[in-house]
């Protein structure tokens, strides 16, 4: 699957990528405005052209889904041990199936990859980063940028139905479950959060997606 994304750049000013040029007005100027300025300062001359670039992102296609995300709990940085901040998708364990916030679970044909699909993905990452330990300065910093690692992943909480487990018959009629990163010696994942787009994705980690579960 694969999507076009067209912005303004050159070798004079950056137009925004994520808008596809238009000009947004911040405080006093637009962002073309501010861009012709950080060029002409960088290069130190005025600009000499503008021009467009057409890129194309790719995204994994036929996914499988595993289920409806509840839970990412995130390795708080000064904490002793294992203590972690949960954030929070469903406000249920048994979550409606045909509720639209709902993020779905997935995962990519080789086994190899976990990808958050849909919903509600909204994170207060500001306060989050709070809790996980970073200080005022290092959160400022991060502010503005487009995307942030908010730290290693402990666990993922998900709900999803089962009909090939021994246990509780409530299985097949779907229940909650969670995977601890790491618990087979493997690289814990890093989750990190998309600001412009308000989206979550997990980077690295050393697990896979056998029949049983998560195998990490």
């Amino acid at each position: 699957m694969a999507a076009k994304r067209t912005g303004r750049t050159g070798n004079g000013w950056l137009g925004d990528i994520v808008t596809g040029g238009k000009d947004l007005i911040v405080g006093k100027k637009s962002r073309k405005q501010m861009a012709e300025d950080l060029a002409m300062g960088w290069h130190g001359r005025d600009v000499t052209e503008n021009y467009e670039i057409t890129e194309i992102d790719k995204y994994p296609s036929n996914l499988a889904e595993m289920g409806i995300l509840l839970d990412l709990c995130v390795v708080v940085s000064d904490g002793a041990g294992d203590e972690v901040l949960p954030i929070t998708f469903s406000d249920q364990d048994y979550p409606d199936k045909s509720n639209r916030d709902n993020v779905r679970v997935c995962a990519t044909p080789d086994r190899q990859q976990i990808v958050f699909k849909g919903g509600d993905q909204t994170i207060d990452y500001v306060q989050a980063l709070k809790e996980i330990g970073w200080n005022r300065a290092e959160i400022a910093a991060q502010q503005n940028k487009y995307k942030i690692v908010l730290g290693e992943v402990y666990s993922i909480g998900y709900f999803t139905d089962k009909h090939h487990l021994t246990g509780p018959k409530e299985q097949k009629r779907g229940t909650p479950y969670e995977h601890k990163f790491g618990e087979q010696g493997g690289d814990r994942p890093v989750l990190v959060y998309d600001t412009v787009n308000e989206r979550v994705e997990l980077v690295g980690g050393s697990y896979e997606i056998r029949d049983e579960g998560i195998w990490n």
